[in-house]
């Protein structure tokens, strides 16, 4: 059975994570919590439901899927009470404007791999390869060294 890990986000076509054209895996999960973090949604090492108010149409689906009672109107506009909110993803998956989304979720390592291999030609033509990042990667230990395996020995440049 492959190990698994959670992921917030798999980014296709990065140049600014190494060398060539590269495949970003951002880990869920980080021990410092630093006030300055360029990617705060990866701190929590779990799936997490993020809302954005600025960009919520006011159409009332997240309100009707809730059974938590997370889900609070505020006039005509809607807004979160994250200390009912058990983060279930029931809100995001009916939100038509991603006001509601979650940030991060649980992938076996095929299925990293899968869109990992989708840029694999890219990568010889331009030196690249596949960077992990966070988070802190390296929190999902077991998940990162199957991964990193994996595209070595399929001769992918790999960076951590």
């Amino acid at each position: 059975m492959s190990t698994r890990g959670i992921i917030y986000n798999i980014q296709r076509m990065s140049i600014h994570d190494g060398p060539g054209l590269r495949t970003t895996v951002f880990f869920k999960g980080c021990p410092l919590h630093c006030l300055w973090c360029s990617n705060p949604e990866s701190q929590s090492s779990v799936p997490q439901l993020m809302f954005f108010p600025s960009l919520c149409s006011s159409c009332g689906r997240c309100m009707e899927v809730c059974k938590h009672g997370a889900v609070i109107r505020k006039g005509t506009l809607f807004g979160r009470d994250f200390s009912r909110c058990v983060g279930c993803g029931e809100c995001a998956a009916q939100c038509p404007t991603t006001a509601s989304s979650m940030s991060g979720r649980e992938y076996d390592v095929e299925e990293v791999m899968k869109v990992i291999r989708k840029d694999a030609s890219f990568y010889s033509n331009s030196g690249g390869g596949v960077t992990f990042s966070g988070g802190e990667c390296t929190m999902q230990g077991a998940f990162l060294m199957e991964l990193v395996e994996v595209c070595l020995n399929e001769g992918l440049h790999t960076c951590i």
